[in-house]
């Protein structure tokens, strides 16, 4: 991430150079007043600044918070890494100085555990920064901090730097609090996902070329990558490209190279006069013509509120033949017609069988099978089977009638073409409508 990250924002190094010497320059005159030394000082400063900047400086302004930690189950695999190990860079210099400055290792490797943590909680938490929260970055800033806090207790011998009970006690006791707390707000305030290290990938060259040509196909040939992580799916299938940039940030579908999702307009208030539900709809059907021609092929939209704010969901089905096909499209608009997100499902079935069980006697199957429950709702509309197979299908609601003793809530599926029930098993939930 910071790689990526340097390479596609150089003007962090001007926000690194201005911080350090705003923190410098004080940080110099009281360690003279403090008898200290000057560059040690200002190399503690710079330091601190350098993590600081590295992990918070702003890549998408316009990304909401992710609200969600990645935690890695390879303690091992991300250390290996270039990520891992710039990450362990960043933090050594600061474990060194900070060692050499206070003679107190123990303390110093507990404040830079707690503020990589507290640095990971910002990130998922925060909106306008793109970031991610994610275990593999918080081991590889401890690896750094314990190297760099070993090598200013080696270095400093003469000194008598060393680990002395009351260090290790009072390093041990901020350790425990300030880890409980961060514990209790992440718990809080974000969604904790375990995955195995292999989920976030380094990126190939083509995986990133791809990503970038998606990028500039929505922002602009000005519009440089960030950082981008690659994501494979559960059980093998095809996975997918977080892109993150200044102007937006993308999910792009690999090795399709189709983007699936995405924040695209800018955040905070509107800028413009409320627009219409006809206007709204307009605007979306624009951003739908540029990017995702397919998602107005006989397709008829519909708009719902999505916020407080005014912005709508505006979303594009696909019907033929009366039967609701797979490929689904739809976009935020926000009160004065701006696209702000969008996510897309680009599904093509092919041929499909006639359906020949009219929704009468797909209901009349459902009540038969639940006795006790109402059908009240029937769609017809086309799923794939576990082996890739597409039928057309009947989707029916149930729900328990008003006078009995619980409530329930649930749906049957009906096969089309011979009236009977599909098993549970035999129906793909992310291949479905």
């Amino acid at each position: 991430m910071i790689r990526s990250i340097i390479n596609g924002n150089p003007e962090l190094l001007l926000a690194l150079l201005l911080l350090s010497l705003a923190a410098g320059i004080p940080s110099c005159l009281l360690a003279r007043r403090k008898g200290v030394s000057v560059l040690l000082a200002a190399g503690v400063s710079t330091a601190t600044v350098g993590i600081l900047v590295a992990t918070l400086f702003p890549v998408g302004p316009h990304a909401g918070a992710p609200m969600v930690c990645t935690v890695q189950r390879d303690l091992i695999g991300p250390m290996t890494v270039a990520q891992g190990l710039l990450n362990i860079g960043l933090f050594v210099p600061a474990g060194l100085l900070w060692t050499t400055l206070t003679r107190r290792p123990a303390a110093v490797f507990a404040g830079l555990v707690l503020l990589s943590g507290a640095v990971e909680l910002v990130q998922a938490v925060t909106p306008g920064i793109g970031r991610s929260c994610d275990s593999a970055d918080l081991e590889a800033n401890l690896l750094g901090a314990a190297v760099g806090g070993a090598l200013g207790v080696l270095a400093g011998r003469g000194k008598r730097i060393a680990l002395r009970p009351a260090d290790l006690r009072s390093g041990a006791l901020a350790l425990l609090g300030g880890g409980v707390l961060l514990g209790v707000a992440t718990a809080a305030s974000v969604l904790v996902v375990v995955v195995d290290s292999a989920d976030y990938s380094v990126v190939s060259a083509d995986q990133r070329a791809v990503a970038s040509r998606v990028l500039k196909e929505f922002f602009g040939d000005s519009a440089e990558v960030a950082a981008v992580k690659y994501v494979p799916a559960p059980a093998g299938g095809h996975g997918v490209l977080d892109v993150a940039s200044s102007a937006g940030m993308l999910n792009v579908s690999w090795p399709a190279g189709e983007a699936v999702s995405g924040q695209v307009g800018p955040a905070g208030a509107p800028s413009g006069p409320a627009r219409t539900d006809d206007e709204l709809i307009a605007a979306s059907r624009r951003f739908a013509a540029a990017h995702f021609p397919w998602a107005l092929s006989g397709s008829t939209p519909t708009a719902v509120p999505a916020g407080p704010d005014g912005a709508e969901n505006v979303e594009w089905r696909t019907t033929l033949g009366g039967v609701l096909m797979p490929m689904r499209f739809s976009t935020v608009v926000s009160v004065d017609g701006t696209v702000l997100a969008f996510n897309a499902r680009h599904v093509e079935p092919g041929a499909l069988p006639e359906a020949t069980v009219s929704e009468e006697r797909a209901r009349a199957r459902a009540a038969t099978a639940y006795p006790g429950l109402e059908v009240t709702g029937a769609t017809l509309l086309a799923q794939p089977d576990p082996e890739g197979r597409w039928h057309v299908r009947w989707l029916l609601s149930l729900k328990s009638p008003p006078s009995a003793d619980r409530s329930v809530l649930g749906s049957v599926t009906v096969d089309a073409t011979d009236g009977n029930l599909v098993p549970r098993d035999q129906i793909v939930t992310d291949g479905g409508n």
